[in-house]
């Protein structure tokens, strides 16, 4: 009896069976065999008497056996580069050539079923024969020439399940992208929320606080946003690569890290409860893996043993060296990890920035509400600026990671949306943190360091842009005018109007002006940056 260690069970299992098209179920038998296809003749005698045409593997019950063929099977053509039917390739070529039936009944010669299937993108060619290639290779499902039914062969069998997790990553990124669709008109469709404030804001809910207690809010804040990372080898944070969550926006995250009073943070919650849920849910659809992803993390939790021995942090050598081994082993079978879909994570980052952008307009109003009560203390006042400031800078520490995916994954067009929605929330929190200093009072040296600041920040982000737009050029060489009727809406004009603000800016600040609202057509430019057409959305 031969006895298969779990490795080889797992192996088998990877390769025994095939994907079904129409299941939405992912399974660890979808996962892409890395073994390569079996060349050796077939040993078995069919139920004529006569030896199987096929190879090693196949279903020896449906294989045509070429001596017993009706004479419709005996004139299909079974080899396509030489128009050679099965009676002429059978009888006059020694040794035969082999055959594979396919499960709808028409036989071809190995060779022709390799051509059409495209055998070779999925291996490459070793000394020792194939080996699976390590890269993902996007392939169609294999179909026959003559009735266009699927493929379904064992020899075939890694083919079909890669044209499996194609279609899977295509159906998944569509369900991903209408579900963002669908929070984006939700999001446009929630009206004027500032019509709540007076309803839910109230001078009897605010405490009393310390400048110590504001500190150490400003320090809990800023250990948020370097939120904790795996280490890595050298003892270093690993980048983070996952955008802020909605939980630090909560009612127990106000209270317990922004300062704030128990029933402020309660009514605040109540007032944007509607961008909270819509928050939460962008943030589950962009943390939908791809369907290679999902599968490769199945069969890589199948291939490693399910029952490890549970043994104390201080293991011994020995035991580390098999867990090694097993680790090492999985991924021979599973090959490396299919590289992440950015692309949906990306449009969910904007989204929840945009969200965050009218949580952080809300804020400001509640802070001005604030003002206009003499039972505020300043310092409470200061807690609530310190909140809009978090605000703006998780924006721009998540828009910051956006713009990483994009580069890593060459999305020239959502890396433009990222670098124009950068230099739109460095304005909006410039404008804040300018009128929040102004309002304290500053010297006229200090008023000019602030308009040269103004002026350096957009000096350095347009030097940004121009680079962002000059790699869009270098990446497709030439720009067709459908790229010009890109670049019009979604960056030319959010350029010229980013530029007349800063300017309007450094011209209030040194002319010590009152800073203007934000315009109708400013607020139209925002929702431009941000904006979820199908020609913004492209790559």
């Amino acid at each position: 009896m031969v006895m298969y260690t779990h490795s080889l069970r797992a192996s088998l299992r990877l390769c025994e069976s095939l994907p079904v098209f129409h299941s939405a179920k992912i399974t660890v038998n979808q996962q892409p065999c890395r073994r390569p296809p079996c060349n050796v003749v077939c040993p078995n005698t069919l139920r004529c008497g006569h030896q199987c045409p096929s190879l090693c593997g196949e279903d020896c019950n449906i294989q045509i056996c070429p001596e017993c063929a009706s004479e419709d099977q005996k004139r299909q053509v079974v080899e396509f580069l030489e128009n050679t039917t099965l009676a002429d390739i059978w009888g006059n070529q020694k040794p035969p050539p082999r055959l594979i039936t396919l499960t709808c009944g028409h036989a071809f010669t190995v060779n022709t079923l390799d051509q059409l299937t495209s055998l070779d993108l999925c291996y490459d060619q070793c000394s020792d024969g194939r080996k699976a290639r390590g890269e993902h290779v996007s392939v169609e499902v294999p179909t026959c020439p003559n009735c266009r039914e699927p493929i379904y062969v064992a020899r075939y069998t890694r083919i079909l399940k890669l044209a499996y997790q194609d279609l899977l990553d295509r159906k998944i990124a569509r369900c991903v992208l209408s579900g963002l669709k669908r929070l984006y008109v939700d999001l446009q469709s929630l009206g004027d929320l500032e019509s709540a404030l007076p309803d839910h804001a109230n001078p009897l809910h605010l405490i009393s606080t310390s400048s110590d207690e504001v500190q150490g809010v400003a320090t809990k804040q800023k250990d948020i946003l370097m939120s904790p990372t795996p280490l890595l080898a050298d003892g270093k944070p690993a980048p983070r690569t996952r955008p802020i969550p909605h939980r630090f926006f909560l009612h127990q995250k106000l209270v317990s890290h922004h300062g704030l009073g128990e029933l402020d943070a309660k009514a605040w919650v109540e007032t944007v409860d509607p961008l909270l849920r819509l928050y939460r849910e962008a943030e589950k659809l962009g943390d939908q893996h791809s369907g290679s992803c999902q599968i490769f993390e199945r069969a890589v939790a199948y291939v490693t043993p399910a029952k490890r021995t549970r043994t104390s942090t201080s293991r011994s050598p020995v035991s580390r060296k098999a867990e090694q081994i097993t680790s090492r082993n999985a991924l021979e079978l599973t090959g490396p990890r299919p590289s992440p879909e950015y692309s949906g994570r990306i449009r969910s980052i904007l989204l929840t920035v945009e969200i965050r952008l009218k949580m952080a307009q809300l804020a400001e109003a509640w802070l001005s509400t604030l003002r206009e009560w003499r039972t505020s203390s300043d310092l409470y006042k200061e807690l609530w600026a310190l909140f809009i400031i978090f605000i703006y800078d998780t924006c721009l520490a998540d828009t910051a990671l956006a713009n990483t995916f994009a580069e890593s994954s060459h999305l020239e067009r959502q890396k433009i949306g990222c670098q124009i929605t950068l230099s739109r929330l460095e304005v909006q929190r410039f404008r804040f943190t300018t009128q929040k200093q102004l309002r304290l009072g500053v010297s006229d040296e200090d008023r000019a360091d602030l308009g040269e600041q103004a002026r350096s920040i957009w000096r350095e982000r347009r030097g940004q842009l121009d680079i962002a737009l000059q790699q869009y050029r270098d990446a497709f060489q030439t720009v067709h005018s459908d790229d010009e009727e890109f670049l019009r809406p979604q960056f030319y004009e959010p350029i010229s109007s980013l530029e007349d603000e800063w300017v309007a800016i450094r011209a209030s600040i040194l002319s010590d002006s009152v800073f203007l609202e934000v315009t109708g057509e400013e607020k139209r430019d925002i929702r431009r940056a941000f904006e979820f057409g199908e020609r913004g959305l492209s790559p």
